[in-house]
């Protein structure tokens, strides 16, 4: 009886999903068990110049062999291919999850044991490559893969539009060369590199506590995917990027296509393979957290949840560059200069004067419930005008030469809430006319002042202008409207009366062709979009947006349009957001701290430092200032505040303001709290940006547990000493929290 239940439930869960999709089940290839498979010849099937591709007819992998060094990288490590090691896990070139339709569970598959060992593995040669298609029989799901070469890398590309399915099990993910990118635990300073926030580094090292394991979403959580219960909010991979040193080789691997549908993972010293490595895995298709009932609980598990996979896979087929570093580029520092040049080289990266120039974000006010006459309503608060905002800029200048690069956040409808798309497409009038609005403007460009407004074209919570909150929404992967809270500490808890909906990905760049006009109008001379770059979303209504596709090739369309329409735009920190905006705010200066980590790396600022003006977390809201201000100095990126004219404490009722800090930061943004700072902290760092102004990072050590070497391409080399006592530095004592240059 529960069997039947159970079938009858699947099947109304799968017809619901794909009766609402423009793409049904049945359009997807289907798996034949008849397929005949083939092999290609081992031996090179691909060279240059520079690299060989050697196809293993036997083990069923790829070597890419440096032809001046003969050094050998494989998706099985070359060295265990000489040893004929037997563990299934390494020779696993692929593995797979796919759900059981008959209870929906998860079950994951390894390549050697569910296909190479069965022979069912087919190979063909393709141009510059070969093209090999794993047969999972147990699952009835076929995986091909391409691998190619490149002029200096190898590129792997999961063909996700051709992968097969039959009827009792459907892919959700697939992990491509978990051990392309990896270490012999036993070579001693070897690690990976993964860019949580700044960058961190994990060692390839076994110890007591076992394999540590790490995975992070790129670009951040889906944010349309519903779940039940969130326990942690892991930093973000702002970059696309994964690497790894071993011995005195290294690899830096960009996921070129689809990096916004992957996670990328981490297994440390594991001690059964012998191994370290890092690798993605990229979901094909999206999945909703959905609460059990009295009715299904006992049948789906007994557990608080369940999941649901969307009916809808990707539309995307990603690729990955893997490229080989040697010499002095065999490190973390290489692997960031490796992705500079791929950005430099690809056109993605949008290059202005960094300049001396300090952040400063002026927040404009939020949504607060007060009453009237006992009758609770909602009402925005005012904590700057702009009036009061130009009296902050005059009030700095009259002690410092240096200018603000400044961003007004929360000066729409309802402040920082979401309110009406981008804030009504305008600026609410409680902050002040628009002729004082444009004079500030006016008193910015006398200054030589950066001034960029903030729209939020993503999340609302008001139908206008166009776009209503029940028929422009985004759909989750269980097609239910994509209802959003933010996330209360420390229970993270959701905070249900801030909810908001998120705009349909269709909507996106129409609504910032409206923006762009309402732009126009306001003579603004630069936009902000801090949504825009912090977060990525999917939207299962459309196949092209399944499991946050295309993110990166929207929001730069959107970021293009207004460079060429005039307008300077102040990014965020993800990838497809920093390169192509001309400045960035909210710099991650913080790896996030996750257990596993081994050092704190600042591998985004090596990247990006010397293109554009990258301006750091805001030091005035860190917990430890002094630790915030040394590490935005080390890390080579210019310095930030937040401020807002005049506290009110009924903003202690918005949890919204500004992403990532809740009300309880609001009190350390008041400007009469924070002008001596901002003062003094120009005054004494002042001269050494202007030492680097327009300087990229090129090297960046950990000489000690206290003291740091930051080594820009002008030749000015600093150090810095993090600890509250005196140290030793190359260039003689530095006393407590000192800095030398």
């Amino acid at each position: 009886m529960k069997k039947c239940v159970l079938i009858v439930m699947c099947c109304v869960l799968l017809l619901s999903m794909v009766g609402c999709s423009s793409s049904k089940a049945e359009d997807y290839p289907v798996y034949d068990e008849n397929a005949t498979v083939s092999n290609v010849a081992g031996g090179v099937v691909a060279s240059n110049a520079a690299y060989e591709l050697i196809w293993d007819e036997t083990a069923y992998c790829v070597m890419l062999r440096d032809v001046q060094t003969g050094y050998i990288w494989s998706n099985i490590p070359y060295e265990y291919l000489q040893e004929g090691g037997l563990n299934s896990n390494v020779n696993s070139t692929v593995n797979i999850t796919a759900v059981k339709q008959e209870n929906l569970t998860w079950d994951s598959y390894r390549g050697y044991t569910d296909a190479v060992e069965g022979g069912k593995v087919s190979c063909e040669k393709v141009e510059n490559g070969v093209r090999v298609t794993y047969y999972f029989e147990s699952a009835q799901i076929s995986v091909p893969v391409i691998y190619t070469l490149g002029a200096n890398s190898l590129d792997v590309t999961l063909d996700a539009q051709n992968i097969s399915e039959g009827d009792a099990y459907k892919i959700l993910s697939v992990s491509v060369a978990p051990f392309l990118c990896s270490a012999l635990n036993e070579n001693e300073g070897s690690y990976v590199m993964v860019p949580s926030g700044s960058g961190s580094l994990i060692y390839a090292t076994e110890t007591v506590e076992g394999t540590r394991k790490y995975s992070g979403n790129v670009y951040g959580r889906d944010l349309s995917q519903a779940f039940v219960e969130l326990t942690t909010e892991e930093e973000a991979l702002r970059l696309p990027v994964f690497g790894v040193k071993n011995g005195d080789a290294g690899m830096l691997c960009v996921m070129k296509d689809g990096a916004e549908s992957a996670t990328v993972n981490v297994e440390a010293g594991n001690a059964r393979t012998g191994y370290t490595t890092v690798y993605p895995t990229y979901y094909i298709r999206g999945y909703d957290e959905l609460p059990t009932t009295a009715t299904n609980k006992d049948i789906l598990g007994g557990g608080d949840y369940y999941s649901v996979a969307s009916s809808m896979r990707t539309s995307v087929n990603p690729t990955l560059s893997y490229f080989p570093l040697k010499g002095e580029d065999a490190d973390y520092n290489g692997m960031a200069k490796c992705y500079r040049q791929y950005l430099e080289s690809t056109g993605g990266l949008t290059k202005t004067p960094s300049g001396t120039n300090y952040g400063l974000t002026i927040l404009g006010g939020a949504q607060i419930t007060d009453s009237i006459m006992g009758f609770p309503r909602k009402a925005t608060v005012a904590a700057t005008t702009f009036t009061q905002a130009q009296s902050i800029l005059s009030s700095l200048l009259e002690n410092t030469t240096i200018q603000p690069t400044v961003r007004l956040v929360g000066f729409g409808d309802r402040g920082v809430n979401p309110g009406s798309i981008a804030g009504g497409f305008s600026f609410a009038s409680i902050f002040g006319k628009d002729a004082e609005r444009a004079a500030l403007e006016a008193y910015c460009a006398d200054k030589g002042i950066s001034l960029f407004s903030d729209f939020d074209l993503m999340r609302f919570s008001i139908s206008g202008n166009g776009f209503s909150t029940t028929s422009d929404v985004a759909e989750s992967a269980s097609l239910r409207k994509a209802n959003c809270y933010p996330i209360g500490t420390p229970q993270r808890e959701k905070k249900l009366k801030y909810a908001y909906k998120l705009l349909s990905r269709k909507q996106l760049i129409p609504a910032s062709k409206k923006l762009l006009s309402a732009a126009d109008k306001a003579n603004l001379s630069g936009v902000s979009f801090m949504s825009l770059g912090h977060l990525a979303y999917s939207d299962f209504a459309d196949p092209v947006y399944a499991v946050k596709g295309n993110t990166q090739t929207d929001v730069s369309a959107i970021i293009n349009n207004f460079l060429d329409g005039g307008h300077a735009v102040a990014g965020g920190p993800n990838a497809y957001s920093a390169a192509a905006s001309s400045v960035v705010f909210d710099v991650p200066t913080d790896n996030g701290g996750h257990f596993v980590f081994d050092e704190e790396i600042p591998f985004y600022e090596l990247v990006f430092s010397g293109t554009k003006p990258i301006f750091g977390e805001s030091i005035n809201l860190a917990g430890d200032m002094n630790r915030a201000l040394l590490k935005t100095l080390a890390y080579g990126a210019n310095l930030s505040f937040s401020v807002l004219y005049e506290y009110d404490t009924d903003l202690t009722e918005s949890d919204m303001l500004y992403l990532g800090m809740g009300a309880n930061k609001l009190y350390s943004c008041t400007f009469s709290a924070n002008e001596k700072l901002i003062n003094s902290t120009l005054e004494k760092y002042g001269a050494l940006y202007e030492k680097i102004n327009n300087a990229s990072m090129v090297r960046y050590t950990a000489l000690s547990d206290s003291v740091t070497e930051t080594v820009f391409d002008n030749g000015v080399t600093l150090y810095v000493n993090h600890s509250s006592t005196a140290a030793d530095s190359p260039d003689g004592e530095l006393a407590a929290y000192g800095v030398r240059y």
